[in-house]
């Protein structure tokens, strides 16, 4: 008769659990990794569009006469030099044959003002791009 005891853990038990262990760590650790990246992404992003926002109010706001890449890269020197990793370029459209504007005339009527963000995800750049047109009242 066989009298041997049933009990403790054999070597194939502890080894299936360390896999099941490495594997659900390796799993966790990615998740918890894109996460993050996901989530710096979406701040970043969300920073971007603050800044372009901010500059587009502000070349509304401001006199039409005023409004020219010069006045719009000294605000944005003034409110935004310590932002590192961000590349904002402001383009200002008044010729009025670049405008395609329909019945237009000698004057000016309306500026495009384009502000653009370029800024890194990861390796990854971003660029988020968004135009106002402003209008001589």
């Amino acid at each position: 008769m066989n009298l041997r005891k049933n009990g403790g853990f054999t070597g194939i038990d502890i080894s299936v659990a360390l896999i099941i262990l490495i594997l659900s760590v390796g799993t966790i650790t990615t998740i918890i990794y894109n996460f993050e990246v996901q989530s710096k992404a979406v701040e970043r992003k969300s920073e971007a569009s603050s800044m372009i926002i901010d500059i587009l109010e502000y070349a509304k706001t401001s006199n039409f006469e005023d409004v020219n890449e010069e006045y719009l890269n000294q605000y944005k020197d003034q409110n935004y030099a310590d932002k590192q990793g961000y590349n904002i370029t402001i383009k200002c459209i008044n010729d009025v044959d670049e405008l395609k504007i329909e019945n237009k005339s000698e004057d000016t009527i309306a500026k495009k003002v384009n502000v653009s963000v370029k800024y890194l995800v990861g390796k990854n750049e971003q660029n988020l791009e968004i135009y106002t047109w402003i209008v001589n009242n």
